[in-house]
């Protein structure tokens, strides 16, 4: 009887732990269409930015103040191949440039902007 229960709760703990990480790591909970791209922009600048501008080949957004240790999603259509470029305009009227991120439809990108640079990272 004690076997059984070892084996019923070592069993269980399995499943949660092999649920959780297949949730974590394979499941996403936000679902977008393979011809749509979404860049995250995050300011960990330690300033407000007074515009962030994300310009691709068929248009361009622009994001106004964007406030310190916050962020923004941007999802715009991109069937096929393409790029992008980032450019925050902070307060003082200083400026830091992307110079342009591969993209295809379904990526998922993260721009994250500091006082002396703009990193992106390819989001899975």
């Amino acid at each position: 009887m004690n076997r059984l229960l070892i084996g019923i709760f070592i069993a269980l703990f399995c499943g949660l732990v092999g649920g959780h990480l297949i949730t974590k790591y394979l499941l996403t909970s936000e679902t977008i269409s393979p011809d749509y791209v979404r860049v995250t922009i995050i300011n960990s600048s330690g300033k407000i930015i007074k515009k962030v501008k994300l310009e691709y080949e068929s248009g361009t957004y622009e994001i106004t103040k964007l406030l310190d240790k916050n962020e923004t999603k941007v999802i715009f259509r991109n069937a096929g191949e393409g790029s992008y470029k980032v450019t925050a305009n902070f307060e003082n009227d200083s400026t830091l440039s992307t110079k342009g991120s591969y993209i295809e439809g379904g990526y998922r990108m993260t721009e994250t902007i500091t006082n002396t640079e703009i990193k992106t990272t390819y989001d899975k």
